[in-house]
């Protein structure tokens, strides 16, 4: 994935260690980065290299810079630039890195729209499918669960298909995107979905997510053929081992999404019109020649889900609970 070059340029020592450190830990990052706080080295380095983005304090900036060969030059800004370079993108410098880090993927997202560019496809994730017919029946938390128990060793990505998602609400995440957003995206350049995927997830317990649809009319307005894809890009990225798909009813056709899942995990409940549901389920697989489905689908039937005092901790709750023991088992038949 570090085909691209990132130089940071800060006179602030300690500022662009520290940024230089705090991306070197992050995985995934697609790019490698090279840091500098001296101007002769600076220099030196851009005569003989050509460094797709330049990350500069504002301060910094000059016409050698300007006429040098980076790429692109992002300016570091403490809240405003010299005039003479008001026209360059610019990110504020002083939130988070982590929000630092998701403006420069937006921008080299955005750059990757505007030109041709392939990225390689690599060997895809294994794709599980979690859904019910049965409502309520605490599919999400297992899910999410499940989710967090396989990102302990292997890298994983959970993505909601349901109507109304609980996630942001529970963790008190403010995304900078969402499902939405990917789609929008992918429909403009799907051979770089991978760069906006890493510029919108959002991680709880180790397992990234993708922010659910703010509009869920969305799931049912755009073809579940093209959920579909774009599924399989991300399962192509590279990104990740495990991708979990989060299933409810309102897709214009589920069995597109389903079709295209390794394992489906289908939670069940023995009271009789939770029976009768599942029945009239199989049965319309099977008369539409949905069989496929069926033999890759494994039913299981949950503990019941532990209560928490508040919303932020119901999924650490759940994860050393009931819930997460028995994802614990579930994982272990998952094929790395």
């Amino acid at each position: 994935m570090n085909s691209r070059t990132l130089a940071i340029y800060d006179t602030e020592s300690g500022y662009a260690k520290g940024l230089l450190q705090y991306i070197n830990g992050k995985q995934n990052i697609p790019f490698k980065t090279v840091c500098f706080t001296n101007r002769e080295l600076l220099v030196e380095y851009l005569e003989n290299n050509n460094p797709d983005i330049l990350l500069i304090a504002a301060e910094e900036m000059s016409m050698e810079i300007d006429k040098s060969s980076a790429k692109k030059i992002i300016i570091l800004s403490k809240g405003s630039i010299p005039f003479d370079y008001s026209e360059y993108t610019s990110i504020y410098k002083y939130q988070s890195m982590e929000s630092i880090i998701r403006s420069i993927l937006e921008i080299l997202a955005d750059d990757c729209q505007k030109q041709d560019f392939l990225e390689p496809e690599r060997d895809r994730a294994k794709i599980i499918g979690v859904y019910s017919p049965i409502n309520g029946a605490g599919q999400t938390t297992f899910a999410i669960t499940l989710g967090e128990v396989l990102a302990q060793k292997e890298r994983t990505l959970y993505v909601s298909m349901k109507e109304f998602s609980a996630i942001n609400k529970l963790t008190g995440e403010r995304s900078q995107g969402d499902l939405s957003d990917l789609m929008y995206f992918y429909r403009q350049n799907p051979q770089s979905v991978s760069i906006k995927l890493q510029a919108v997830i959002d991680n709880i317990h180790g397992l990234d997510y993708v922010p659910p649809l703010t509009f869920f009319q969305d799931l049912r307005n755009i073809e579940s053929k093209q959920w579909a894809d774009l599924i399989e890009k991300m399962a192509l990225s590279g990104l990740y081992e495990i991708i979990i798909v989060d299933l409810g009813s309102v897709l214009s056709n589920i069995f597109q999404i389903l079709d295209i899942c390794d394992t489906i995990y289908t939670v069940i409940r023995e009271d009789i019109i939770s029976k009768a549901k599942m029945d009239n389920y199989e049965e319309f697989l099977l008369r539409n020649d949905n069989d496929s489905i069926l033999q890759k689908t494994i039913k299981i039937k949950l503990p019941a889900i532990d209560e928490a005092e508040n919303m932020g901790e119901f999924f650490e709750k759940q994860l050393w609970g009931k819930i997460g023991d028995y994802a614990r088992e579930i994982s272990k038949n998952v094929a790395w």
